[in-house]
């Protein structure tokens, strides 16, 4: 939030989270969702394959690591289009964070996973308490 302030980023495009607020059925919905399709699903998508397969095609090597890492981000971030220009970089930095984790980790999926189901939980009950994360 305070680089996106300082940059004159917009807010947040949440318009398709509006009727979670304070809907139990929608939230466990969500949730499901949240740790299927994004933590496990895009996970395995992203860092996964496209991240080695990235690797792969450049050559491999520590440079070539690091250009995957942030190529797999830069996707990850455009897959989030629906959350508007913030959205997508924000979502380009985690994958980065989780892009690394993950190289750095042995290339362990497990912890990136659950990272990702556990920013996606604190950010969907945020949202069906009226409340925005931090």
């Amino acid at each position: 939030t305070p680089l996106a302030k300082a940059l004159g980023w917009p807010a947040l495009d949440l318009t398709r989270f509006a009727g979670l607020r304070g809907d139990p059925r929608m939230l466990a919905a969500f949730l499901a969702l949240a740790w299927t399709s994004a933590a496990i699903g895009e996970e395995f998508l992203f860092r996964g394959f496209l991240l080695s397969r990235i690797e792969t095609l450049l050559g491999g090597g520590r440079i070539v690591t690091a250009i995957a890492i942030v190529v797999q981000a830069a996707l990850f971030g455009a897959g989030h289009a629906y959350l508007g220009v913030r959205g997508m970089a924000t979502a380009a930095l985690v994958g980065i964070v989780f892009g690394s984790g993950f190289v750095l980790n042995g290339r362990n999926l497990v912890p990136v996973m659950l990272a990702h189901g556990l920013t996606d939980t604190v950010s969907l009950v945020a949202l069906f308490a009226a409340s925005r994360p931090a």
